[in-house]
């Protein structure tokens, strides 16, 4: 009856015993809805349903696997306009499902995959070349008005853990994808109501998170820019579970369509719950003090520049005897100078100059290392910076910011894998949680950064990654941030004093935080 109220009492999660009694029955067989593994609809699927049926006004109220959920009836089902939606698709299926869910609904969907050049086919589906931007401005000019664009090809990353440059080559299915994406959106001056950057596995939300996708958390990292560039797009950074792709593509589209216009831009997908990204204060305890070793090797990349150098002095303060130093170019007079200073303290300091993001190069420093001092810990302090605003930016200009950080740490990973190091430290940046403008780059190569340490802590190795804020005196965003004129002031962010800076990686080196 139009205006009355539906009470519904629903078991919404997964049940063992409810699994084994219908799935026994012939009915099982029979269903022609979502339902496809298990026979109950959980919260967000009972909302879309209601929707889709002429219900307005849905609401639920859910608790341990149980919701009352409250709509009510219109004199005419909800017509909903006619909206176009833009979905570069996955080979999984997802974007498939989730296109055809959209459909039902009686909604417009271009499918986009990647192929060598662009094709547009009869069936409405289009090819690009990822790589081409010329390719996605003619896509768009071949579209209409765009309510939604939905971007799955970060599903698509996986990392060749072998090939030169090969978790660089990764990221750029789908940031280097996405940036061209962008790019075209402001290009054509489309608006819409939201862009959607989806990733699976690649952040850290439970205790049994895996983060297996860690090679698509740079897509992220570029989200956070482009939310602060050009909030008019409206991102959204959305991360799915290991589900079935058709499972996913159903709880993704009762979270498109519930999100729109809402002010969450980072939401992860855990067991059909959605988590929201939030930053929690670290407790001031006592840590267990990392005992630092006379007997042992500890090796700094980045280790002429004035971080590297801070970290290799305290280190030696503590009682390493055995430091390696690596640096692309070797060490400047000032750097020099300090290397004595460290050498008349009884250190032995072993120099090496070696770009990490080659793996060859890499080897042969780990070889160097006496096996009589054998390596203990990994301090990767290695940054490039290469700012410019999206608009300026192309992937030619991400690769050199990347190599370095993101490659990098993997040489590191897969060359010590065989070896207990007692520590394995990441220095990532503040902007890799926050963003930074004009920094995409930057950004996306810390966030992945953030993300293979969860990984790694995952497999049972050491790892701590340390979003800092930028530095003072020294460390390459030292010009910048005492620079008035620049943003950093004009945000009020202030600077970490060298002092400050190494009594928080000392505080920091006993805990068990992953990220910090």
């Amino acid at each position: 009856q139009p205006g009355g109220q539906l009470v519904l009492l629903e078991t919404t999660a997964a049940s063992r015993w409810l699994d084994l009694t219908f799935g026994l029955t012939e009915g099982w067989w029979r269903f022609a809805d979502g339902r496809q593994e298990q026979p109950l609809l959980d919260s967000a699927s009972w909302q879309v349903l209601l929707e889709a049926h002429g219900f307005a006004d849905v609401a639920v109220l859910e608790q341990d696997g149980q919701a009352v959920i409250v709509a009510r009836a219109v004199a005419q089902p909800v017509a909903l306009p006619e909206r176009s939606w833009l979905i570069l698709a996955d080979q999984q299926g997802v974007g498939e499902t989730l296109a055809a869910g959209l459909r039902d609904r009686g909604e417009q969907v271009a499918l986009v995959y990647a192929g060598g050049s662009f094709a547009s086919h009869a069936d409405g589906t289009f090819h690009i070349n990822p790589s081409d931007p010329a390719d996605y401005q003619q896509l768009l000019s071949r579209l209409p008005r765009l309510h939604g664009v939905v971007h799955l090809w970060g599903l698509e990353t996986v990392a060749d853990g072998t090939a030169p440059l090969g978790q660089v080559a990764a990221m750029e299915v789908g940031s280097g994808s996405a940036l061209r994406l962008v790019q075209a959106l402001l290009t054509a001056n489309v608006e819409p109501a939201g862009l959607w950057l989806v990733t699976q596995g690649a952040q850290a939300v439970t205790p049994d998170d895996l983060v297996r996708g860690y090679a698509q958390a740079g897509l992220w990292g570029l989200g956070r820019v482009v939310a602060l560039e050009h909030p008019e797009l409206r991102a959204v950074c959305i991360d799915l579970d290991a589900a079935a792709p058709r499972e996913q593509a159903r709880k993704l589209q009762a979270l498109l369509l519930s999100s729109e216009g809402g002010v969450e831009r980072q939401v992860a997908l855990r067991a059909g719950h959605p988590y929201v990204a939030r930053l929690e204060r670290l407790p001031i305890t006592e840590p267990k003090a990392l005992p630092i070793r006379a007997d042992a090797t500890y090796l700094i990349t980045g280790g002429f520049g004035g971080l590297g150098l801070a970290v290799a002095h305290w280190l030696v303060e503590q009682g390493a005897r055995h430091l390696l130093l690596v640096g692309r170019r070797g060490p400047n007079p000032a750097a020099q100078e300090a290397l004595a200073a460290l050498a008349a303290q009884g250190a032995t300091i072993t120099v090496m100059q070696g770009d990490v993001s080659d793996r060859a190069r890499v080897r042969q420093i780990l070889d160097a290392i006496d096996p009589a001092t054998p390596l203990a810990g990994i301090i990767h302090s290695v940054g490039v910076l290469d700012d410019g605003a999206l608009l300026q930016q192309n992937w030619e200009r991400f690769v050199p910011v990347l190599a370095p950080k993101v490659q990098g740490a993997w040489n590191l990973h897969t060359l010590t894998q065989g070896m207990e190091l007692d520590c394995f430290v990441l220095f990532s940046s503040a902007a890799s949680l926050l963003g930074s403008r004009g920094q995409a780059n930057h950004v996306a190569a810390n966030a992945w950064l953030d993300a293979f340490a969860a990984y790694r802590r995952a497999q049972g190795l050491p790892a701590l990654s340390i979003n800092w804020g930028a530095w003072a005196e020294i460390g390459a965003a030292a010009a910048l941030v005492e620079d008035p004129d620049r943003a950093f002031a004009q945000m009020g962010l202030g600077a970490i004093r060298p002092r400050e800076g190494i009594a928080a990686f000392a505080h920091l080196l006993g805990r068990l935080h992953t990220q910090v």
